[in-house]
């Protein structure tokens, strides 16, 4: 497991951030966030830094599995080879690449990027949540129960066979999570995928809809744009 200290120059094999929203402000100035650890989109090494304001990344909105061992763990992290057996790591791969396609070279996913054997690591993840999705650059909602016309994607593992499949984006389960309000007003862009994410979405799928707001659909991620749509409520 990597742990880097500060920040660090771009090098060989790193992603080169582009400019993109920047991480919301408190009181006029960037916010400011404790210690937390990132992984690195390119190489999904954690890394602990110092400074997380002064670095893009993006967050993941998820509903855990039913089955809480089948996600990846902050331990798990520390042997990736591990990590790629269990069926939640998919996501987080996932939600790297996304990352590297914005042009954003760091992600947080609250499975594996807190060390929840420490309490006193899950009591200042917890009451840090909030800033750490404002402070991010986009947040990706993944719907895991959200199907589309087809699911074929070879890529995409066993969905979570305890969960009934829906095909209206307003049934998902996401809905009835605890943290699904904050995690939906605190980042500046939600962008919705459903399980086989964009790439394999048909093109022939009607558009859903973000409450209060249109997203667009079918190959292109959905997005609602929640500072603009909480203000207009």
């Amino acid at each position: 497991m990597q742990r880097t200290r500060g920040t660090r120059a771009v090098g060989a094999g790193e992603v080169e951030e582009r400019p993109g929203p920047p991480a919301p402000s408190l009181n006029g100035s960037r916010t400011a966030i404790v210690v937390m650890w990132l992984l690195n989109a390119r190489t999904l090494a954690l890394e602990n830094l110092d400074r997380p304001e002064e670095h893009r990344y993006v967050t993941l909105s998820h509903r855990w599995r039913r089955n809480a061992d089948e996600e990846v763990t902050f331990q798990d992290m520390a042997d990736l080879s591990r990590a790629r057996l269990k069926p939640g790591f998919h996501k987080i791969q996932r939600t790297c690449a996304k990352a590297l396609d914005k042009g954003v070279g760091y992600a947080w996913v609250d499975t594996c990027c807190i060390d929840k054997s420490s309490s006193a690591a899950l009591s200042e993840a917890l009451n840090s949540l909030f800033a750490w999705y404002k402070a991010s650059s986009y947040c990706f909602a993944y719907l895991e129960d959200l199907v589309g016309e087809t699911t074929s994607d070879p890529a995409v593992p066993p969905p979570d066979r305890s969960v009934r499949p829906v095909r209206d984006v307003t049934e998902s389960e996401w809905f009835t999570r605890g943290w699904t309000l904050p995690e939906l007003i605190a980042p500046e862009v939600v962008e919705f995928y459903d399980a086989s994410w964009p790439s394999s979405s048909p093109p022939s799928r009607s558009a859903a809809a973000c409450p209060g707001r249109p997203i667009a659909s079918p190959a292109a991620p959905r997005t609602c744009p929640t500072a603009s749509w909480a203000s207009s409520t």
